[in-house]
Parts: C-alpha cells; sequence; structure tokens
C-alpha cells in the first residue's frame, strides 16, 4: 500500500501524525443500571503511532466520561490513519446516540462483532 502509515513513516521523519479515534459510551438512566442510549464518537488526535494514538484517545474518553454516574466507557477503541494535514487536535468529528433497551454485550456483539479484544484503558 503506497499511501499506508508504515510507508509514510519509511519517508519522513518521526513526528505525530493525526488518527481518527472511535470510541463507544453507554448511556445509563440515572439512578438505575439500564441503558439509555449508546453513543459512538470520534475524536481527531496526534500520535507518533496507532498504539500511541489509542492510548491518548483513551485517556480523552476517560476524561470525557468523568465521573459522571450516566456515562459509562465500554473500552471499544478504533484507530485510524489520517496523516499530518492541518487540524485541531481531540476536535469530534462524528458522534451518532442510539437509544436501546440493549445490554451493553448486546450492543457490542450486534454493531461491532470483532469489539472483543482485550482493551488498553
Amino acid at each position: 500500500m503506497r499511501n499506508s502509515p508504515e510507508n509514510y513513516w519509511k519517508k519522513r521523519s518521526v513526528k505525530r501524525q493525526w488518527y481518527g479515534i472511535q470510541s463507544i459510551v453507554r448511556w445509563v438512566k440515572k439512578g438505575t443500571k439500564s441503558t439509555k442510549a449508546f453513543e459512538e464518537r470520534i475524536v481527531l488526535v496526534k500520535a507518533f503511532s496507532f498504539e500511541d494514538a489509542l492510548i491518548r484517545g483513551a485517556k480523552e474518553l476517560k476524561k470525557y466520561c468523568g465521573d459522571d454516574r450516566t456515562l459509562e466507557n465500554t473500552t471499544y477503541m478504533c484507530a485510524y490513519w489520517i496523516g499530518d494535514e492541518e487540524m485541531v487536535e481531540f476536535t469530534e468529528v462524528f458522534s451518532s446516540i442510539s437509544a436501546t433497551k440493549l445490554s451493553t454485550r448486546q450492543y457490542m456483539k450486534r454493531y461491532h462483532p470483532k469489539s472483543h479484544e482485550k482493551p488498553l484503558a
């Protein structure tokens, strides 16, 4: 692949590049443990590698969820390489909230069947 991150690093000096980090947050009904909805987000992050991007994305997601007991980090994350175009770090570029009564496991199995890997965070 001509435009792959691996080829990019061979041609240029190592510097931080843009990555999109997709994550999923579970919204919980206040005072209960039942699911209200799931939010899919993509934020931009500057990182040296896919692993670095996922680590930085996990830190941002932890801040996003904070101590709010109505948001639960599902630990699902996916990174894609964008390159070195000029952008603003951690800009949310996609969000989709899906109202559902599915549990986290049921939702992930239905909509993200390949997401059952060991999380970084």
